[in-house]
């Protein structure tokens, strides 16, 4: 059979079957088609919190969120870390992939995302709520003019938002 079918619920007590279309029900990658996002480059990231919960306005998490970021650095032989922010409900940071050959972006922030939440959902009042939403924004930066707007956009948000970060500049 070509197709998955899965129940759904019609109306209150009763159970019909819709059949998957994989033209309609599937995933649209929001990354360029033909980019290698393991090349070398400097990539801006945005990556919210499930439902833009208040996450990471709870102290433990801020500090796992940000020990886990600055070890991608340790963890990806090919990485660096550029500017970096955390929001109560989403972080910003600037990911330098250094050498061809290593880990791609999307690994990276797999790694990032899986760590993090595994270790904000050991805290007792927890129980294993997710953390970051399925998938992250990126930007390509291209040039040093753009290097520069994204690290004033960085450093500046905090105050746009009308909150003040907790933990040191990064």
């Amino acid at each position: 059979m070509p197709f998955a079918s899965f129940e759904v619920s019609k109306r209150a007590g009763s159970l019909g079957y819709v059949t998957f279309n994989r033209n309609i029900h599937h995933r649209r990658s929001i990354r360029l088609t033909k980019y290698d996002y393991a090349s070398p480059g400097y990539y801006f990231v945005t990556i919210c919190t499930e439902g833009r919960d208040l996450t990471l306005a709870e102290p433990r998490a801020r500090e796992i969120v940000a020990e886990t970021w600055l070890a991608l650095a340790d963890r990806f032989l090919n990485v660096s870390l550029d500017e970096f922010v955390m929001m109560p409900d989403h972080v910003h940071g600037v990911v330098v992939i250094t050498k061809a050959g290593g880990a791609s972006l999307g690994k990276i922030l797999r790694a990032f995302k899986s760590i993090s939440a595994i270790a904000v959902n050991r805290a007792p009042d927890r129980h294993e709520r997710p953390v970051w939403q399925r998938n992250y924004y990126e930007r390509i930066i291209r040039n040093e003019r753009e290097l520069i707007a994204v690290r004033e956009y960085v450093r500046a948000n905090p105050a746009k938002a009308h909150c003040h970060p907790q933990e040191p500049e990064f």
